[in-house]
């Protein structure tokens, strides 16, 4: 069991924010591109953070799930 306390979501797949692995659980994208949007929406439901890029639509409905 992991006694990372946090979830941290990554929108896009790149290896400069490893350091955040070692203080949080993680969903990175593991594509190049835009995360899918119903994707960020599964993963982002029980997150502490997002780190996002201004292609990923934030919006009502994302900050309401």
């Amino acid at each position: 069991m992991s006694n990372k306390q946090f979830k941290v979501v990554i929108t896009e797949a790149a290896p400069e924010y490893n350091d955040i692995k070692s203080i949080a659980n993680v969903y990175q994208n593991p594509n190049p591109g835009t995360l899918p949007r119903d994707i960020l929406l599964k993963e982002s439901k029980d997150a502490d953070g997002i780190l996002c890029l201004l292609s990923n639509k934030i919006d009502k409905e994302f900050l309401d799930n």
